[in-house]
């Protein structure tokens, strides 16, 4: 033993497990073309766990060497040349055994094809003969095969204009030219240089499109006939142009008075209508339809104007009676009837509105009271629906100071102071008697019945019902109707007459002197004819009167009614006349009595036929046998 140590001995036990199974799945590119970055992906696994941060290398072609280390989830990625050639390459990935890592060393291969890079086309859309102001858009759109290539850089040559535009996701670019844009012919190329380190190869596009001018329109318009307020219109119009209908949503916008009225679209063939409220303003409207056109589509637009001429309502008032001065008024707007009870007020249009009526102020002589409307209605002042031109009734009641002029039969003067107390039956059985002084009255008029507005009754009137004048009855019950009015006269003509006396004098001898007219009232009057025989007896009320000459001579003494005026014949004979008549008489019988006797004795005419039975002016006549 050296250096002083004793001899020691140490033991442990160590166990050795081998090392865990290793997998690397690699994950292989498509295929690719060439020039495009590609990748191999390789995972290591160890009993199906990822080795995390383990060094693995890869031999491409068998010539490239390529190291890396797995990430934090066991994979490693290998960036592959661009510039591999076209066809198959060979790739191994290799994991070395790691004690550390409890790894066993694994290996894997595989391979992947580099192609050809991609072919491309462009698919170029272009306007379709649009118009000068329409939108103009250029869509491109870059296709490898059927799938759009997304990222493109086009190059659009247009109008002198070049662009360079990338593809959206869907492979398209747009470009959209000036409104501007003038009238012609324009030639658009697109161009796409491809992209080798994506493989793509470049294409081009080429086209023309022609711009045309801008496309006018006329619009006209139909305006109905002139209405009345309140009746329907309908106006209708077109729009037209150089290529016939305009296709698409068309719409025109109305303008009435100035004001927007409606927007109305328009059918296929570019034609519209439209109704009219009934509920226009009479008067004269101007109609405005305008169509703004379509900048989009380069339509350029156009208007046309109208007028649509409304009548008014005309609402006639009538009153019942017909009295002047009574003002009518709709809306504040009156007028004021004539003498015929009429008057007429223009409506503008139709609807609620407010009427009503006044009765003329009271005079001295005239009092006039509204008394109800035609449909009963009992207020002055009243909303009523007017929906066309109408007449309206309203009825009024009166009072009139009435003048009472009282005359005999013909209508002459009478002596008022020989009449009595006078009884007028007035309407709805009211009677009143007027003095013997006064001439003048308030009459009162009631407001007409419905019945009487119907003909089915008779007009109320005031009427005479009993008169004397000198104590006589000299008016039947009726006598002399009156119905009362503004400035009206009521004219009575009594049952007083005149009688004229036709007087004859005797011949031979005599004299009549004095006519003596007397009645059984206690009238007497004692008159002389004149030279030719007449007299006139004046103001006799009606009634038996005798009549009585006194004089020489036979005259009789007549009794004469006087219901009328009348002439009426005396005539007075002296006793010689009488004698001298008689003679003529006699004389005339006698002669009557010997023309008898002559006819009586005149033979029988010879030449008168008799029948068998001898009866004569009858005949027989026997024809052949």
């Amino acid at each position: 033993m050296k250096a002083g140590f004793a001899a020691s001995d140490a033991h442990r036990a160590v166990t050795v497990i081998p090392l865990a199974h290793t997998e690397i799945i690699l994950g292989l590119p498509n295929p690719t073309p060439t020039g495009v970055l590609t990748h191999v992906t390789a995972t290591l696994r160890a009993n199906g766990v990822r080795l995390a941060h383990a060094q693995v290398t890869a031999l491409v072609d068998g010539v490239t060497k390529l190291a890396g280390a797995t990430n934090d989830v066991g994979q490693v990625t290998f960036e592959m040349s661009r510039n591999l050639v076209i066809g198959s390459h060979r790739i191994q990935v290799s994991f070395a055994a790691d004690v550390q890592l409890g790894a066993d060393s694994a290996a894997a291969q595989g391979s992947f094809q580099v192609i050809k890079p991609w072919s491309t086309w462009i698919a170029l859309s272009l306007p379709s003969d649009q118009r000068v102001g329409a939108a103009l858009s250029i869509v491109a759109r870059v296709y490898t095969g059927s799938r759009p290539v997304a990222g493109a850089l086009v190059h659009i040559q247009v109008a002198g204009h070049r662009i360079a535009m990338r593809t959206d996701r869907n492979g398209r670019v747009v470009y959209r030219l000036s409104r501007r844009s003038g009238v012609g012919r324009y030639s658009v190329t697109a161009t796409y240089k491809g992209a080798r380190d994506q493989g793509y190869l470049g294409s081009t596009a080429a086209g023309t499109f022609n711009l045309l001018p801008p496309l006018a329109t006329s619009l006209t318009l139909r305006t109905p006939a002139p209405i009345t307020a309140g009746d329907a219109a309908v106006l209708t119009g077109r729009l037209t142009s150089a290529v016939g209908p305009i296709s698409g949503r068309i719409v025109a916008h109305l303008l009435l008075d100035g004001r927007k009225l409606m927007t109305v679209q328009l059918r296929s063939d570019g034609t519209f209508s439209f109704n009219f409220s009934r509920s226009l303003t009479a008067g004269t409207h101007s109609i405005v339809a305008i169509y703004h056109g379509d900048k989009s589509r380069g339509i350029i637009g156009s208007s046309a104007r109208g007028t649509l001429e409304i009548r008014p309502l005309f609402l006639s008032f009538q009153t019942v009676p017909g009295l002047a001065g009574v003002a009518f008024a709709i809306d504040g707007h009156s007028a004021v009837t004539g003498a015929d009870g009429k008057a007429k007020v223009q409506v503008n249009k139709i609807g609620n509105h407010a009427m009503a009526v006044t009765p003329p102020a009271d005079t001295p002589t005239t009092r006039i009271s509204f008394d109800h409307w035609f449909d009963g209605e009992q207020h002055a002042s009243r909303q009523i629906r007017i929906f066309s031109s109408a007449t309206f009734y309203a009825t009024f009641s009166g009072s009139y100071l009435t003048t009472i002029a009282l005359h005999d039969a013909a209508g002459g003067p009478i002596e008022t102071g020989r009449i009595g107390p006078m009884t007028i039956s007035a309407p709805e059985g009211r009677d009143m008697v007027l003095s013997q002084t006064q001439r003048a009255a308030w009459l009162d008029v009631p407001a007409p019945s419905r019945a009487l507005l119907l003909g089915l009754a008779q007009t109320p009137r005031y009427a005479v019902q009993s008169a004397t004048y000198d104590g006589v009855s000299v008016a039947n019950r009726g006598d002399s109707p009156f119905t009362p009015g503004p400035g009206r006269i009521w004219s009575i003509n009594l049952r007083i007459y005149s009688m004229q006396l036709q007087v004859r004098q005797p011949v031979l001898g005599g004299e009549i002197r004095d006519i003596v007219v007397t009645s059984p009232g206690g009238f007497r009057q004692t008159l002389q004819p004149d030279g030719g025989g007449r007299l006139t007896l004046t103001a006799l009320p009606r009634g038996l009167y005798t009549v009585t000459a006194v004089g020489d001579g036979v005259a009789p003494t007549l009794m004469v009614q006087v219901t009328r005026n009348q002439v009426v014949q005396l005539s007075a004979f002296t006793p010689l006349e009488i004698a001298g008549t008689v003679l003529l008489l006699l004389a005339a019988m006698a002669g009557l009595i010997g023309a008898a006797i002559v006819v009586q004795r005149r033979p029988r005419d010879p030449a008168t036929p008799t029948d068998d039975s001898g009866t004569p002016g009858s005949s027989t006549t026997s024809g052949p046998a």
